[in-house]
């Protein structure tokens, strides 16, 4: 008896030519689905505008009422000061011993050594622009300033004196303008009130004896202006908006 595989042959070919084709059909329409949920790609950073403007508010919130532990006749604040820079550098940082110019400022409002300060870190490529407000605030008064930020240079910081002291100040430091590939909207921050390490004294008072050895910057907790823990309600917010 004769037997022909040629039969048997074709049609085993056959299923395998026909598998090998479903095979990539069912690839291909892998790919095709996944091209389809990754048709809308993500915003390239090249879209984020490199400089940004910003209003940044002062609002003052100290008062007879919030804070009356021998609370002083003149109360006020300095005149404001801003400056964005880069992550390297900062206006002040608390446990370390403030510069000449914080000096200067948290002692009798002047702001000249720290203009230079300020315009030295510009001129060094670590900062891109400071702002200094027109005149001194009231406690409880406001100011408005416009700053203009940049992706290499999105912190903003803030200084003013809290007045009369002894070397107090009201702080905020390295505040991000920039985070997520994108620029914040609007932010508040409350501010900080801060011993320079300058001078000696505990009132609302001028003209003390200087500290020495130069102590680090701290945050004051302790009275007419803390409650022994922290500074209770705050002294002021800043309310920082980017302009459209």
């Amino acid at each position: 008896m004769t037997y022909s595989f040629k039969p048997f042959l074709l049609v085993l070919f056959c299923v395998f030519i026909s598998c090998n084709v479903d095979e990539d059909a069912n690839k291909n329409n892998e790919d095709n689905n996944f091209n389809t949920v990754n048709e809308v790609p993500e915003e390239p950073n090249d879209n984020i505008p490199l400089t940004a403007t910003y209003t940044v508010e002062f609002i003052g919130e100290w008062t007879a009422e919030s804070h009356p532990n021998m609370f002083p006749n003149d109360d006020h604040f300095s005149k404001t000061i801003l400056l964005t820079h880069n992550a390297n550098v900062t206006l002040f940082t608390e446990g370390e011993l403030a510069s000449t110019g914080i000096e200067d400022m948290s002692e009798i409002g002047d702001n000249d050594n720290l203009e230079v300060e300020m315009q030295t870190l510009i001129s060094a490529g670590e900062a891109n622009q400071y702002k200094i407000g027109p005149a001194s605030i009231p406690g409880n008064g406001t100011d408005l300033l416009t700053v203009e930020a940049t992706q290499n240079f999105s912190k903003l910081s803030y200084v003013a004196m809290i007045a009369p002291s002894p070397d107090w100040f009201s702080g905020v430091s390295s505040v991000s303008l920039f985070e997520n590939g994108s620029w914040i909207n609007t932010v508040e921050i409350d501010v900080k009130a801060y011993d320079a390490g300058t001078e000696n004294g505990n009132t609302f008072s001028y003209d003390n004896a200087e500290t020495i050895p130069q102590q680090p910057i701290t945050q004051i907790s302790d009275a007419p202006l803390g409650d022994g823990t922290t500074v209770s309600p705050r002294l002021g917010y800043l309310r920082i908006t980017l302009q459209e």
